[in-house]
């Protein structure tokens, strides 16, 4: 789907809530070939069910090596938590970059004695540590995205060198983490399309809709005016309202006049009046792109997912002065989480942009279709009371960095 999407310019900054407690009494084990791996505050891994263990911004992925071979032949033993973006696409080379990578040494011959149970603790970095973004766990929906494929994941690796007959070998063990941070909107947004007043914190973006070619003289083009909650941030679980507002001469804006509520007998009674000559959409787009390491073209690959729709309700209409009429509607929308898990980020080769996408499609005034695409950021929590105490302290200071987003479900 060919759509004209502009750039996401509007930086607001999502606070971090510091991530995932590691609430479970429980202790993820692993057992490699050299060592078993033990990581608390996990879940237990129970065979065949799938248990990834799972951390939040800035946690501490805590836990104990134990070796099961004889300690005197070991070199070293080092633990690495690490992340990679590994990205492809139909015309491209594959290509894997670190998001980075953590190391600990736990043993090193010549420094002390080698114990059979090493422990370890190493916190995950945060936007700020590093001065870039780490984005959630993801990983493209191959059923929606056949062309392309990103990965972002993370993991545990413990290597083990010993020292062999000739010469060393080193045997590494890896366990699949999940890292999934929480993040909220920094202001809190309007919360319903009705009682509208244009003095509230909206952001509106304004169109003309113009004539088709051949159209007649007694036509002339329309406004609109399409409004969202001027934060552009919102909980992946809200309801986002939206406000829709056209101004034109009264037989251009004819067919988008609410009718005298003529029911549909198939429609509830209530806000959901059929509207039986308006042309107008509202749905949620996802803009998946991905440009990898590929030396024969600077191109990426892209893709388009409608992951929301909305209602469009009938406010109103009124005479403005010069002969104009105005007419409004509202409406609120919500993602689905079917189809969207995880949060607006943008990292290098791999950009998650969301849309809130409205469509004109007049059908008989010979006025032409027309998009707006207002370009949004979603998060994993809607927005909580003290965000505003945070946002003086800490906002200047992180800039629109904090783009680790994903719905974890928690």
């Amino acid at each position: 789907m060919a759509t004209d999407l502009p750039e996401y310019t509007v930086e607001p900054v999502a606070l971090p809530i510091v991530g995932l407690a590691q609430t479970s009494s429980e202790t993820y084990v692993e057992t490699g070939k050299e060592v078993t791996v033990s990581l608390f505050g996990q879940k237990s891994k129970v065979k065949g069910s799938g248990t990834v263990p799972v951390y939040g911004r800035a946690s501490p992925v805590k836990g104990e090596v134990q070796l099961l071979g004889k300690v005197d032949k070991i070199e070293t033993v080092v633990f690495k938590l690490e992340g990679f973006v590994r990205l492809d696409s139909f015309d491209g080379f594959p290509s894997k970059e670190p998001v980075f990578v953590k190391d600990e040494v736990l043993f090193s011959k010549g420094t002390a004695k080698c114990s059979s149970k090493l422990p370890f603790e190493v916190v995950f970095p945060t936007e700020a540590d590093l001065e870039k973004v780490i984005p959630a766990t993801y990983e493209t929906p191959s059923k929606q995205t056949s062309n392309l494929f990103a990965k972002v994941y993370y993991r545990v690796v413990v290597s083990v060198t010993q020292k062999k007959t000739f010469g060393k070998s080193t045997t590494d063990t890896t366990i699949d983490i999940n890292y999934y941070p929480r993040t909220s909107p920094p202001l809190q947004p309007i919360r319903t399309y009705e009682n509208f007043l244009a003095s509230d914190p909206w952001d509106k973006e304004t169109r003309d809709i113009q004539l088709k070619p051949g159209a007649s003289s007694d036509i002339k083009p329309i406004s609109c005016d399409f409004y969202i909650p001027s934060s552009r941030t919102f909980g992946m679980t809200e309801f986002i309202p939206f406000h829709i507002t056209l101004t034109g001469t009264k037989p251009a804006i004819d067919e988008f006049l609410p009718p005298s509520y003529t029911k549909d007998p198939g429609v509830p009674s209530g806000g959901e009046t059929a509207v039986k000559a308006v042309k107008m959409k509202v749905s949620m787009l996802r803009k998946i792109s991905i440009r990898p390491n590929n030396p024969k073209s600077e191109e990426g690959a892209s893709r388009e997912t409608m992951v929301g729709d909305a209602s469009v309700v009938p406010m109103g209409s009124s005479e403005e002065s010069g002969g104009l009429v105005k007419v409004e509607y509202g409406g609120q929308i919500q993602v689905s989480h079917d189809t969207v898990q995880t949060g607006t980020f943008s990292i290098k080769g791999l950009t998650l942009q969301d849309y809130i996408i409205l469509t004109v499609n007049p059908s008989s005034s010979g006025l032409q279709q027309r998009k707006i695409a207002v370009p949004v950021k979603l998060v994993t929590d809607p927005w909580v009371d003290g965000n505003k105490n945070i946002a003086k302290g800490k906002a200047s200071g992180a800039g629109g960095a904090l783009y680790g987003l994903a719905w974890g479900g928690f």
